[in-house]
């Protein structure tokens, strides 16, 4: 018999409310390491280089958002450390929005185009290289910046 007959409502209620011993089992030791398997390998293929060019795109910008991340942390120590001086704390900030402007101009000069949609010049595949090519850029900027944190660089005045 694969349903139970209840007699009562009482009885329906019952068996569908507390959980089985059986069935806690089942799920904590089959169901959920196979959920957990499964959502690791979607995970795993959400960056699959056979993937479309949708798909490329967002990945290309998801490893760009995680070196801009890096970048703003490092940025926020160096301003922790020029806190006490503001002069070299003005020169900072002047520094990251020059650069700013100049990895802009940069990424224009990698990727010319003289249309406003920089697709009409590349295509559906600027999506990845413009953001692979601004992650490159700002792990060289990061460089840079960590250079200011070590202590052995005197040069920087912030302390």
């Amino acid at each position: 018999m694969l349903c139970k007959e209840h007699n009562s409502f009482e009885e329906y209620a019952h068996d569908y409310t507390v959980p089985d011993i059986h069935l806690i089992i089942y799920m904590k030791y089959f169901i959920l390491p196979f959920l957990i398997s499964f959502a690791t390998q979607v995970i795993a293929v959400e960056c699959d280089i056979n993937a479309g060019q949708i798909q490329l795109n967002k990945c290309a910008f998801d490893e760009f958002k995680k070196v801009d991340d890096e970048l703003n942390k490092v940025y926020q120590q160096l301003v922790k450390r020029a806190n006490g001086n503001p002069f070299a704390l003005k020169k900072l900030q002047t520094s990251q929005r020059l650069w700013i402007k100049f990895r802009d101009a940069e990424l224009d000069m990698i990727f010319p185009c003289k249309e406003k949609n920089i697709r009409y010049c590349w295509g559906s595949m600027i999506g990845m290289l413009h953001p692979k090519m601004k992650q490159e850029l700002t792990q060289l900027r990061i460089q840079r910046l960590k250079r200011y944190l070590d202590p052995s660089f005197y040069y920087w005045v912030g302390e």
